[in-house]
């Protein structure tokens, strides 16, 4: 029942952004944000620790809602990424759940549903939303937007309205 805390990354410290409009891979600093991230797929928070590694320390990797909210109270993390289909309890409900004990805690989505309803449910919570299918491009914007206190939002344009070639 203990927290599974199985990452933790020591790589050279790359400098963060100013937040003064430089892009995230352009940083000044020697602070590295702190991650706790849950997602219920090994192959998944395979993926995301590769991606992040270099800009961030994952102080947790777990597998569902309930030990996010425990690892998020135990190693106190600038920012925790939620899968929201998860066992246990489900990123929104640990979403919700954080936001409730007080977390200082920026809150990232990062998923497959492409749906309209979850991406306004986590504007409500003030927290960023990113498609898995866009993980690639927009996590780490996303990270930093929420470092920041704004909202990020992946961009899909959905199939059916792509514009048919033959009009």
């Amino acid at each position: 029942m203990g927290i599974q805390s199985t990452i933790h990354l020591s790589y050279l410290s790359l400098p963060l952004s100013s937040g003064q409009g430089e892009a995230p891979c352009c940083m000044t600093s020697t602070y590295r944000p702190r991650v706790v991230l849950a997602d219920d797929h090994d192959g998944m928070m395979h993926k995301v620790v590769e991606l992040l590694a270099n800009k961030y320390d994952i102080v947790a990797s777990v597998n569902n809602g309930t030990k996010a909210i425990q690892a998020a109270a135990i190693h106190k993390p600038d920012v925790v990424i939620l899968d929201i289909s998860m066992p246990e309890r489900n990123g929104m409900q640990a979403a919700q759940e954080l936001k409730r004990l007080g977390s200082k805690a920026k809150i990232v989505f990062l998923t497959v549903q492409d749906d309209l309803e979850q991406i306004r449910a986590a504007r409500a919570l003030g927290a960023s939303y990113v498609l898995k299918s866009r993980m690639r491009s927009d996590l780490c914007i996303a990270v930093e937007e929420a470092r920041a206190g704004r909202v990020f939002v992946s961009i899909h344009t959905p199939v059916k309205l792509i514009p048919d070639p033959a009009f």
